[in-house]
């Protein structure tokens, strides 16, 4: 009967971290929304000691703000973060695109190209964060490249936050976004192949400016529709 049992996962708290972070970049979870250990666990069906785990460890990397009387709650929307964002980004990554184009390796463009192709499938597709992971992993790829561990950990951190990937999720329910994004990043890797520094530093301002538009469309159109809500709840208090 040894073999019937059912064997819990051994990594229980690391799955709950990828199911809250999913929900939360889809945004089933509303800005300044509480996300308490209790409505978790019960959600996902597990104890609450695995929920508090992956809730400080979403803290930690900033998806989550702690709240003063304690639990936790989904990041408020700062226009002025998502601009400083890519301004720092529009500093580092010319210069980690002139690297790469030193040091890239055939093996290493094909691999940018085959993302590519999977990524302009999945911008066909209903599943809006299966494209936003395959544009993150074309980005993780061509930071890599740069030979610069520094460049890549700076990188890697500046897209880690909440509020940036939230944002990115959103801002790509467009169809017409997704495709745009594919465009560009195609000519990225043709300049990357042709070995063309000057052209690979052009286009990815040009992403940057492409991206940070969108961004700020997405925060002018959630604060619309959170003041509409407000304005809708003071309506009914007068009634």
């Amino acid at each position: 009967m040894e073999s019937m049992k059912i064997r819990k996962p051994i990594h229980l708290r690391d799955q709950v971290y990828s199911r809250v972070k999913r929900a939360l970049l889809e945004g089933i979870y509303s800005q300044g929304e509480r996300v308490t250990e209790d409505k978790v666990a019960m959600h996902l069906g597990v104890s609450r000691t695995p929920v508090r785990e992956a809730l400080r460890l979403l803290e930690e990397l900033g998806y989550l703000d702690s709240r003063p009387s304690g639990g936790f709650s989904v990041p408020m929307l700062n226009e002025r973060n998502i601009v400083d964002l890519i301004e720092v980004r529009m500093l580092l990554e010319p210069r980690a695109a002139q690297e790469a184009v030193k040091s890239a390796t055939d093996e290493q463009l094909d691999d940018l190209k085959s993302i590519l192709s999977q990524s302009r499938a999945a911008a066909k597709g209903r599943d809006v964060f299966d494209f936003y992971a395959s544009i993150q992993e074309f980005w993780d790829r061509f930071w890599l490249m740069s030979d610069s561990a520094g460049l890549y950990a700076c990188l890697t951190k500046l897209t880690e936050q909440y509020h940036y990937q939230y944002l990115s999720v959103i801002a790509l329910d467009n169809l017409e976004v997704r495709l745009g994004l594919v465009d560009l990043l195609e000519d990225l890797q043709m300049h990357l192949a042709a070995h063309n520094s000057k052209k690979c530093v052009e286009t990815i301002k040009k992403h940057l400016k492409f991206k940070k538009k969108e961004l700020l469309r997405v925060i002018e159109s959630l604060n619309a529709k959170s003041s509409q809500r407000v304005g809708d709840a003071r309506k009914l208090e007068q009634v």
